[in-house]
């Protein structure tokens, strides 16, 4: 028959809106997660109308072209078989779908506990890969030096703290914002403490201090602040959290006063808290960090020169 006149049977029809039922079915599994703004209600109705149609289409098809025939003593066309094949998968996978979605696991936004559970980035904080040393001299800078081990850098050049989120799981946390507080009041104080005292450390205003050095060396200026925030992008496996200059400089100004004499001694925990927060996805908690950091003595007795010299020693509670 010409291919203009050919018209297909009432049968063949619901077979071919089988077919398109199937693969619509699929689609909405693999593509919707991608759009979890999208209206909860809008694809509940979607599918559950997909449903409907193919359940009548398979039980239309079944009757038909299984029941029928075989009644008759006919056999089953192979390409009806394969429509009816296609409307099954296409219901069984839309039933399936639209339950899912109807419970607040399959679509749009969910705020069950398995949802926050398992979709939700696994962040952990981790200390430093190399130890850090931390050296004070004002006979040479006035700014306090911290060096990585086994990493050589030009002189004049130190390193800041560097802490590492990592993430455990397969979901990456976007739109992130680290806040990080130095829980310690007392920074001025601390320059009139111990070995501190014979310096002339200057806070001309506030978040300003000034290492006022002897002539030659050049005095230095650092602002202390011991609150600060940073984001990031996204965190898929690690990222680095480089300690801010602000909080650096409390640091260091604390360890310096209160590094001990005795080799081997360690200081007092200084305190850091940080939070750690993600919009995307959406309603997960903030993780909060608490870094311990010590400073440890390295300097013999009898020596004199570098005024403080140690490594620090970071320890991270959840």
């Amino acid at each position: 028959m010409p291919l203009g006149k050919t018209r297909l049977s009432t049968t063949d029809t619901l077979a071919f809106v089988a077919l398109i039922l199937a693969m619509l079915g699929i689609a909405a599994v693999l593509i919707q997660p991608a759009y979890p703004e999208a209206s909860v209600s809008l694809y509940r109705t979607i599918l559950w109308c997909c449903v409907i149609v193919a359940a009548l289409s398979v039980a239309f098809l079944l009757w038909h072209h299984v029941v029928q025939p075989r009644l008759k003593g006919r056999q089953l066309d192979p390409f009806l078989a394969l429509a009816i094949g296609a409307s099954f998968v296409a219901f069984v996978s839309l039933a399936i779908y639209a339950v899912r979605g109807s419970q607040g696991g399959g679509f749009g936004r969910s705020n069950t506990s398995t949802t926050q559970t398992s979709d939700q980035p696994e962040l952990s904080l981790l200390p430093p890969k190399n130890r850090l040393t931390f050296k004070w001299d004002p006979t040479t800078a006035m700014y306090f030096d911290v060096q990585e081990d086994g990493v050589a850098r030009p002189p004049g050049q130190w390193a800041f703290p560097t802490l590492i989120l990592h993430n455990s799981s397969k979901v990456a946390a976007a739109d992130v914002v680290v806040t990080w507080d130095a829980e310690i009041s007392g920074i001025k104080e601390l320059a009139k403490i111990g070995r501190l005292a014979k310096y002339d450390i200057r806070f001309p205003e506030n978040y300003t201090m000034d290492l006022i050095a002897s002539p030659p060396v050049p005095n230095f200026r650092y602002n202390p602040n011991s609150h600060y925030e940073n984001s990031l992008a996204f965190v898929a496996r690690n990222a680095d959290l480089y300690m801010p200059p602000s909080i650096f400089a409390i640091l260091g100004l604390f360890i310096a006063a209160k590094m001990p004499d005795e080799l081997g001694a360690k200081t007092e925990v200084f305190p850091l808290r940080i939070e750690v927060v993600w919009n995307v996805p959406d309603g997960g908690q903030p993780k909060d960090f608490n870094v311990k950091i010590r400073g440890v003595n390295t300097k013999p007795s009898g020596v004199v020169t570098p005024e403080v010299v140690g490594y620090l020693d970071f320890e991270i509670e959840k």
